[in-house]
């Protein structure tokens, strides 16, 4: 087998493009941790102010999904627009762009 008994491929801070996107209602975010720790996924409006935090607290490596519902942290339902998604873990940030239609 090619590559066999080298080392494993590196894993890095992965945040993917929210599927649907754009999206009316839930809006999946899925992201790749490259080692166990804290992590912070939050939802941004344009401005960047904090509309909702999805994640903050500690992960495993690997592979995680969440869901924004499109509501702000109040329960209110966000505004059609613009929106980033952003992950803060392991001393890096990733950001990906969200987008709410009516």
């Amino acid at each position: 087998l090619a590559g066999a008994g080298g080392p494993p491929p590196s894993v890095q801070l992965a945040l993917e493009t929210a599927r649907p996107n754009p999206s009316s209602e839930s809006a999946a975010l899925r992201f790749t941790l490259p080692r166990p720790g804290h992590a912070r996924l939050v939802v941004l409006d344009v401005a960047g102010r904090r509309m909702r935090t999805l994640v903050d607290g500690p992960l495993v490596a690997g592979s995680h999904e969440v869901a924004w519902d499109g509501r702000d942290a109040g329960g209110a339902p966000a505004p059609a627009g613009l929106y980033w998604a952003r992950l803060e873990a392991a001393g890096e940030a990733v950001a990906r762009r969200l987008v709410r239609i009516p």
